[in-house]
């Protein structure tokens, strides 16, 4: 089994673009995250604002998967008006004491990443190995391959790094 997981949420198509390159450099799980009332249109798109301004959680679909089976967590998801999104928040909220270490990314039209990355690092209560943000621009342009593999090779640094310890006896998780 795969000592990594990687679980997003998308809403438009970008992060789930970037969730795509990700397994294919990574050998990890996947877990998607889904609303139990998915959101279209112009409504849609306003709740979803106001979720986030509000720190709102959404339902959504139970998980499948159980963090606390993987040394790695890799989550994604959209910056919703500076914010992490409602349904990364509900799956952050109600996970985030299986967490072993954990890593991020987001997908972003405007402003926001840096804002959203550190709210998801308060809400996970620990910080990353690494993160990632990516401009919605970038996934159009097929141009953000490079900072993916740059990521990855992080993430791989890490992982190196708990080997050696294991190896060494010390405590990992």
């Amino acid at each position: 089994m795969p000592k990594t997981l990687l679980v997003y949420f998308s809403n438009t198509g970008f992060t789930r673009t970037v969730a795509k390159e990700l397994m294919r450099s990574c050998d990890c799980d996947v877990e998607e995250i889904r609303e139990l009332k998915p959101r279209g249109g112009m409504l849609g798109y306003l709740r979803a604002g106001f979720e986030a301004l509000a720190k709102r959680r959404t339902q959504i679909v139970p998980p499948t998967r159980n963090p606390d089976a993987y040394e790695l967590t890799i989550i994604g998801g959209p910056v919703w008006v500076g914010h992490v999104s409602s349904p990364v928040r509900a799956y952050v909220k109600k996970l985030h004491r299986q967490f072993g270490q954990v890593a991020w990314f987001c997908t972003y039209g405007g402003s926001g990443a840096e804002q959203m990355l550190a709210e998801l690092s308060e809400l996970a209560g620990r910080q990353p190995v690494t993160t990632l943000a990516l401009k919605d621009s970038e996934i159009d342009a097929s141009t953000f391959t490079e900072k993916v593999k740059g990521f990855v090779s992080e993430l791989a640094l890490v992982t190196q790094r708990r080997e050696a310890a294991r190896a060494a006896g010390a405590p990992v998780r």
